[in-house]
């Protein structure tokens, strides 16, 4: 509902009959380089990353370290473009949204010229056919590092509307990102507040700190084996049931991996089913079923929950 609201509000008409136009990035960007130190000019040392791009790495560098360890640093004004030659197949390309900040002096620091929008370029360096190209014009072999350099990286093309059309969608892309960023920091802090109720609701003794109003009689301990009835139902014929996998994060389905063996006299397992990995239970791999029916790998323990409520006994057990 949030995406489609923005679309009512930035999209515009596109006029088909208008032909987007194919650059070499060597007519979109300039290389830039400024070597700097920044100790000197008090400026917070970033670098960049697979997932998150920018992100700032150490608020000072001490001045001592840089001169034992020789290093170099660039410089990059915001509304510059930056990449990582080794890893630009991987998508390691970002724009500096913030204040100018200071970047290893391996990374390279691109200008984008006054025709083309910031924000549009920025999400088409992203796209999967882009990254596909940098591979083409990457030089080094699969074994080592692949690398593109500025010259090869120049050689790549792009296709791109007129400046007005790149600055719609730029704004389109910007507003989308924006409400990521917010359903990201609000999924943060509930994950906070989740942890901050499991301490307070489920602590390990007979009085916990919060309780709900009525409740003021003590809790009384179990053995597990008093709460789990161990039970193995294996199937009697391939894929019988939804093929599902125990995890860290939880329940997953395994379907389209290629187990390479039949799945008969896997353990069959319904909703409200504790499933737990021995070998990585110490990691938290003991979850509550709740794919609906499905099977397991015999290597997992299956059980019933017995006199207890199956979703408070599975957060108690992810404490």
């Amino acid at each position: 509902t949030i995406f489609f609201s923005v679309l009512s509000i930035i999209f515009i008409k596109v006029h088909i009959n208008v032909k987007w136009e194919q650059h070499k990035l060597e007519n979109v960007f300039t290389k830039y380089q400024k070597r700097i130190n920044p100790t000197q000019q008090n400026l917070e040392l970033w670098s960049l990353t697979i997932d998150q791009g920018l992100v700032a790495k150490t608020k000072r560098y001490d001045r001592s370290f840089l001169v034992r360890k020789n290093d170099i640093f660039n410089l990059v004004p915001k509304g510059y473009f930056v990449y990582n030659p080794m890893n630009i197949t991987l998508g390691t390309i970002d724009v500096n949204k913030y204040h100018s900040i200071a970047v290893s002096g391996y990374y390279i620091v691109l200008k984008s010229n006054d025709q083309f929008n910031v924000a549009f370029l920025a999400s088409l360096l992203h796209t999967s056919s882009m990254i596909n190209k940098y591979k083409r014009f990457s030089t080094g072999s699969l074994l080592e590092k692949q690398r593109l350099q500025f010259p090869n990286f120049a050689k790549v093309k792009i296709i791109s509307p007129r400046l007005s059309e790149q600055t719609k969608i730029g704004l389109l892309m910007n507003q989308v990102n924006n409400l990521i960023d917010l359903q990201q920091r609000k999924l943060k802090q509930l994950k906070q507040l989740k942890k901050a109720m499991l301490q307070q609701l489920l602590a390990n003794q007979s009085f916990p700190k919060v309780r709900f109003n009525d409740f003021k009689d003590s809790w009384k301990d179990y053995r597990l084996g008093e709460v789990f009835d161990e039970f193995s139902v294996k199937s009697k014929k391939e894929n019988e049931y939804k093929l599902l996998s125990s995890t860290t994060s939880g329940m997953e389905s395994r379907s389209g991996r290629v187990s390479g063996h039949s799945n008969i006299g896997y353990k069959v397992i319904d909703n409200g089913d504790i499933v737990l990995s021995p070998q990585n239970l110490w990691l938290g791999n003991i979850n509550l079923n709740n794919m609906g029916k499905g099977i397991v790998s015999p290597s997992y323990h299956t059980f019933k929950i017995v006199n207890a409520n199956p979703i408070f006994v599975n957060f108690q057990l992810k404490t």
